[in-house]
């Protein structure tokens, strides 16, 4: 089973405090389906958010590799997003005040490649990135 974005709201969250990343992401995704998000409890540590969720204090919106590394991952019920799927920006950042080395630009594609690998893997496996959790 998914659940959709507009469904997303009407759950309360544990989730972390601005400028999170994905509290931005999720109160970004809602604002675009014109909602908005319930926070049960802001939380900074993602193992706490999870045995948080898994004591029944709210549900969570994380990725799914940060569910399946704690603990309690077997204790918590993970379900993908979808319509329209959440997604997260990445950006690498340099000075543009001096040239890049070749060091440099080259850490930066094997950085770029990594990662576009890593994504392109993901999109052909059946399982979702981002999940929303529930105990």
């Amino acid at each position: 089973a998914s659940i959709t974005l507009t469904q997303l709201a009407d759950y309360p969250l544990v989730i972390p405090n601005r400028p999170h990343t994905m509290r931005m992401a999720v109160e970004q995704a809602l604002a675009n389906v014109d909602r908005k998000i319930q926070v049960a409890h802001e939380i900074e540590s993602i193992p706490a958010i999870i045995d948080l969720v898994r004591q029944g204090f709210g549900h969570a919106v994380l990725p799914i590799n940060a569910v399946r590394s704690t603990p309690w991952s077997n204790e918590v019920l993970a379900k993908p997003i979808l319509a329209p799927t959440l997604t997260i920006s990445l950006s690498m950042v340099t000075t543009s005040l001096r040239p890049k080395s070749r060091f440099i630009r080259n850490a930066m594609k094997l950085v770029c490649d990594t990662v576009r690998n890593e994504i392109q893997s993901k999109q052909a496996a059946p399982r979702p990135n981002v999940s929303k959790l529930s105990a």
